[in-house]
């Protein structure tokens, strides 16, 4: 659970699609660094930076999270399978 580490999380939503074959996690802030220790937690590998996501106004706002996860088919509900 993320906020036994200390992590705020927001309600989970449905990715884009639903064949992601590998788990990703995105530094929405261009924040390599938090990505990686959110990573870390459930042993997933692939990170992607961006500094843009989200909607416009979320944009605006800078109400986007600091990082998103997309749970793949890799995912045992705990930890990346590699």
């Amino acid at each position: 659970n993320f906020t036994d580490f200390g992590y705020d999380v927001l309600p989970a939503s449905n990715a884009d699609r639903d064949d992601y074959e590998y788990t990703q996690v995105i530094a929405n802030k261009g924040n390599l660094a938090e990505a990686q220790q959110v990573a870390n937690l459930i042993r997933c590998n692939r990170i992607e930076v961006t500094e843009q996501g989200g909607s416009d106004i979320a944009e605006l706002l800078d109400e986007r999270p600091d990082v998103t996860i997309i749970l793949g088919m890799d995912f045992d509900g705990r930890y990346c399978k590699e």
